[in-house]
């Protein structure tokens, strides 16, 4: 299988708390009162009253309200199942829901009622909750999340009873009743129902609206957390705690007119696995729910993490700040553990960037910010991380010197700029160490790198740059042709190709042009060779054909180097003007920032 080498791309507030009782839930308005699962996934524990109580069982109030409010209805309810609820009490315009962020709650032998949600649909099924406890027994669980019990399979029975039809009995008439208690042990299973409950919910939206064909998951789960929280129709707080029946309302108005070919059911189980692990590794409301919107972000996540084995309990890094190699080289704060792949290892380097990324690209702007203010012109570009794919490419014989998984720029207008900013870098950045060539006697692109230590130990990139280079790279061809040439890497696999994502190819092909239109202006005779190697690469992209490590020989790399000079030297010459004194100043000025690190700026290997 071939490799490829493609470049790559870029709160809900969490307002959790610890929990002591356990919760069966199947739709809170905002927090619940301990851990819930839902058909999209658990939602963490949130902290209640301690106590000998039972699980609470909490419902949010559905989209269409039958507003019957009979007290007969424990009677009606009871004699119809054979279960006695006359001890269980109800509590109307509780505040108690309101603690645990649901419309309405059962724990124990006590229901209590959110002010205004005493309504038939709410009370039909919490009592269904006690009928199914009464029948069944509380669940054991069949999963563990933060600690607590949890149950995936009884919320559909509370709802089964919910939807049923009322049999009133005739007057007089009896029906033998179970007394069986309800478990008040506060070690009850939290019961819920997650994304793998998609095909059930799927398998009812084609009942209710008369369909054969089929209805993607990912697009109706979209859909719906989108209407869920455009609509304020349910709080949202990590995955939205929605029963069926509130689910079908809100996205059957859409799929009457839309429908997706193709089924993607099988990602169920990936994807609560992925958003699983994610929690437990710490990622926030705001990143899970912009997961959820995007399931093309979302799949990354269960290649890495879930269908890839990703193992959660290695921890996410060691106490060291840096590591070095017998060599000098730094290496990744993680270490590799024993009996560990580097494969693997590499996974979590980059679970552990993407966990980094929302710091690291708050601490970036704020960079900004604070150089602007100080009359620096700088611009801070937003962090982005390394794709996994690529990053094997590129680190998957020494795994632990991926250092740029995580990286940022800063593009200074100057070198009196990047100067000036010198001092501030140093009070910003925890600095590991630093290397760059600017001033450097090649003509090539140059830029000036720190390591630098994130917050939980993950090491990360930051590049300066200068806007003279910067505009070389993007606007004369020098992305291009670096994406190609690097091929002729000794380190890269041999199995590895070249092809920009569908998004970029446009942009390949106008930086490949307008290196062939600078060629023929210095010496279209002279340049003949570099001019057919590039209109070559360019038809391959022209034509979406991956470029291989054989087309870019080592004749060929000699090109490209040349080609390369001729792309930058206009930059350099504006860097050595700038420096004063050429290349002796500029190789000064190196060793100046590199006392930022922790000792004096090397060259990347």
């Amino acid at each position: 299988m071939q490799k490829s080498a493609s470049a790559e791309n870029q709160s809900e507030q969490n307002a959790q708390q610890q929990v002591k009782p356990t919760v069966q839930a199947k739709s809170p308005q905002t927090q619940s009162n301990g851990q819930i699962n839902t058909m999209f996934g658990p939602k963490p524990p949130i902290q209640t009253k301690a106590g000998r109580k039972g699980p609470v069982q909490a419902k949010q109030s559905p989209i269409q309200r039958n507003q019957n409010k009979s007290n007969d209805l424990k009677s009606v309810m009871g004699n119809q199942y054979g279960v006695d609820l006359s001890g269980y009490t109800e509590h109307k315009d509780s505040s108690f829901p309101g603690q645990v962020g649901a419309q309405a709650t059962i724990q124990g032998k006590n229901i209590h009622y959110a002010p205004g949600q005493f309504t038939l649909q709410n009370r039909k099924h919490e009592l269904g909750h006690a009928i199914d406890n009464t029948k069944n027994g509380t669940p054991k669980g069949d999963m563990n999340v933060g600690g607590h019990s949890v149950d995936t399979t009884r919320e559909a029975a509370a709802d089964k009873i919910m939807n049923a039809p009322l049999q009133m009995k005739a007057e007089g008439e009896t029906t033998s009743q179970s007394t069986q208690a309800s478990s008040t042990s506060s070690n009850a299973p939290i019961q819920m129902l997650r994304k793998t409950d998609m095909p059930e919910l799927i398998t009812r939206i084609e009942r209710r609206i008369r369909t054969t064909l089929p209805v993607d998951e990912d697009q109706i789960w979209k859909e719906l957390i989108s209407r869920v929280i455009r609509d304020n129709t349910h709080n949202f707080h990590h995955v939205s705690d929605l029963g069926f029946e509130d689910a079908i309302n809100l996205v059957t108005p859409y799929l009457s007119t839309y429908f997706q070919m193709g089924s993607t059911r099988g990602r169920a189980v990936s994807t609560d696995t992925a958003l699983s692990t994610l929690r437990d590794l710490g990622m926030d409301d705001e990143r899970i729910k912009h997961l959820m919107l995007h399931p093309d972000k979302l799949a990354y996540f269960e290649e890495v993490i879930g269908m890839e084995g990703y193992d959660s309990e290695l921890p996410a890094a060691n106490t060291f700040v840096t590591r070095s190699n017998a060599r000098g080289y730094t290496l990744q704060s993680h270490q590799q553990q024993n009996d560990e792949s580097s494969d693997h290892f590499l996974k979590r380097i980059v679970a552990s960037g993407e966990l980094a990324l929302p710091g690291f690209t708050t601490k970036m702007n704020d960079v900004e910010q604070k150089l602007v203010r100080a009359g620096i012109h700088a611009h801070a570009y937003a962090a982005t991380r390394k794709k996994y794919k690529r990053a094997k490419d590129k680190y998957n014989q020494y795994p632990d010197g991926a250092l740029d998984i995580v990286r940022g720029s800063i593009v200074f207008n100057s070198i009196k700029d990047l100067i000036h900013a010198q001092s501030m870098l140093s009070s910003m950045f925890h600095v590991i160490k630093t290397y760059g060539n600017l001033g450097d006697s090649k003509v090539t692109y140059q830029d000036f790198k720190m390591l630098v230590r994130l917050e939980g130990g993950h090491i990360a990139e930051v590049q300066l740059h200068l806007n003279a280079m910067t505009q070389a790279k993007y606007e004369q061809g020098g992305e291009e042709l670096y994406n190609i040439s690097r091929l002729n890497d000794p380190r890269v696999p041999a199995d590895t190709t070249y092809k920009p994502e569908p998004e970029n190819k446009g942009k390949s092909l106008r930086q490949l042009q307008t290196i062939v239109d600078q060629l023929e202006a210095v010496d279209a005779v002279h340049y003949q060779e570099h001019i057919a190697f590039i209109m070559e690469m360019r038809d391959k992209i022209d034509r979406d054909v991956a470029i291989t490590k054989g087309d870019v020989t080592d004749e060929r790399k000699g090109f490209a180097d040349e080609i390369s000079r001729i792309i930058y030297q206009g930059a350099k010459d504006l860097v050595d003007a700038q420096t004063e004194a050429g290349d002796r100043k500029g190789r000064h000025f190196s060793e100046q920032l590199g006392a930022l690190g922790s000792g004096s700026w090397h060259r990347r290997r």
